[in-house]
């Protein structure tokens, strides 16, 4: 990565970005695709955004996001817990805007603990 490296919070926000962006595609595909190719498609899509942005280094959030969300989604299929489509799109949007609206608070808490810590 550059020495202009996004800061913590805005890579946290830029993976809360790829979850709301995984959800809704999982959303979509889950009309008409099994939940086995859906999210391997989005993890193979996590993948190829990923490896985007770290060519140009700008980020990793986005594509990681969207990564885990095809994560969860086979995790999802592999343990049954009962998701249906769209309810797991709908858990996989609100942990993305959950981790979108969280990453400053995590960050004003880093910084209390660096400070505190004396770095």
């Amino acid at each position: 990565m550059s020495e202009e490296e996004l800061d913590t919070v805005e890579q946290l926000q830029r993976v809360g970005i790829g979850l709301v962006l995984g959800g809704l595609a999982f959303g979509g595909l889950s009309f008409g695709v099994d939940a086995v190719v859906s999210g391997i498609v989005l993890l193979v899509a996590g993948i190829i955004v990923w490896w985007g942005e770290y060519r140009r280094e700008l980020t990793v959030g986005i594509g990681v996001g969207i990564g885990m969300a095809g994560l969860v989604v086979l995790i999802d299929v592999g343990t049954d817990t009962g998701f249906s489509g769209l309810r797991m799109a709908g858990f996989i949007v609100a942990l993305g805007v959950a981790d979108y609206v969280l990453a400053p608070a995590y960050g004003k808490i880093q910084d209390a603990g660096e400070r505190a810590s004396g770095r």
